[in-house]
């Protein structure tokens, strides 16, 4: 009942309080879980009482229970070189992304909660995709920031974000922080850091899709990575 109820939200605060745990967090569906710092840990049983909570949290501390992930459902992928954008998800990243020592990654970090600039972007994506699809070993790829979970050495300061993550330095990644989000500075990013074939790197025709420009963001300034990395070097 909503007495018992009460008394447990009471029971775990106190809990958390004395182990020097983050923040509480539960919902109407009652789930149960800890913050503690960017991890999240989900409480998976159905029993509330003291001696429950105080072993879950003494889990926590001890390493025991594993972090959890939030992830959409798993979307079916593209064949490489189809002309598609890989719309990913956390639980299909890793494989596209992180693990895939030979392609380049042009990765769209977005919303799908009533952002304008997102849904530019993401039909920039699908015409570039298009446009570059002989590219086999470029992959143009975009995740729901706020409905997924990402691995902490691709922390964005918000959403929309653009990253370009290299096969030589997957845990590198390089953040897109010109203004104008337009489909030439795009190019031209890609072109500056890939470190596989792209439109323009061996002297072919680059010539970008028409598409809007898309407006600048106040984060754009921003640039938390890649203070000591240059360029790769590409030959004529």
């Amino acid at each position: 009942d909503s007495g018992a109820q009460g008394r447990s939200v009471g029971t775990v605060t106190r809990i958390m309080a004395f182990l020097n745990l983050v923040e509480f967090h539960a919902t109407h569906q009652w789930a149960v879980g800890i913050i503690a710092g960017k991890d999240k840990f989900r409480y998976t049983s159905s029993t509330y009482d003291q001696s429950s909570l105080l072993d879950f949290c003494k889990s926590v501390r001890e390493k025991k229970v594993p972090v959890h992930r939030h992830s959409q459902m798993v979307r079916p992928l593209p064949s490489y070189g189809a002309g598609e954008v890989f719309h990913l998800v956390f639980d299909s990243f890793r494989g596209v992304v992180k693990n895939d020592l030979e392609r380049d990654v042009l990765l769209l970090l977005y919303t799908a909660h009533g952002c304008p600039v997102s849904h530019s972007l993401q039909q920039l994506w699908d015409d570039l995709a298009q446009k570059w699809r002989k590219y086999d070993r470029l992959v143009l790829a975009k995740m729901d920031a706020t409905d997924n979970d990402y691995e902490s050495e691709y922390e964005i300061p918000g959403v929309p974000s653009i990253l370009y993550i290299r096969a030589n330095n997957k845990s590198t990644p390089v953040r897109f922080t010109t203004h104008a989000r337009t489909a030439t500075n795009l190019e031209e990013f890609v072109r500056t850091w890939a470190t596989v074939p792209v439109p323009g790197k061996t002297g072919e025709s680059a010539s970008p899709v028409a598409g809007p420009s898309v407006g600048a963001s106040p984060l754009d300034g921003l640039r938390p990575v890649l203070k000591n990395d240059t360029p790769p070097s590409h030959p004529d």
